[in-house]
């Protein structure tokens, strides 16, 4: 028992779609941002001389926190917008 399930487990090298590298791809850019942005806040803050918690805090983690989940979703949801676009055009039908 479970002597199929384990061949098949190790069978093959499993790749990554297209759509799967552009949308890595998209969390990546997105993830940059978010942290060069927070970066950025906290410098000035710091800069301004403002105390170092306060400013790890307010500049560094909620703006990390703020962008990540709210552009996240919306780039997944424009780039499978596009791809299903593409595909309609090639006339690819995908169950």
């Amino acid at each position: 028992i479970g002597t199929i399930a384990t061949l098949a487990a190790g069978s093959g090298v499993v790749e990554e779609s297209l759509l799967q590298k552009e949308i890595n791809r998209f969390v990546n850019i997105i993830a940059m941002f978010a942290l060069a942005s927070a970066s950025t806040l906290f410098v000035i803050g710091m800069a301004r001389g403002v105390s170092f918690l306060t400013c790890f805090v307010n500049g560094f983690i909620i703006v990390l926190v703020a962008n990540i989940p709210e552009g996240l979703a919306a780039t997944v949801t424009s780039c499978l917008a596009v791809v299903a676009k593409r595909m309609s055009a090639k006339n690819v039908l995908v169950k």
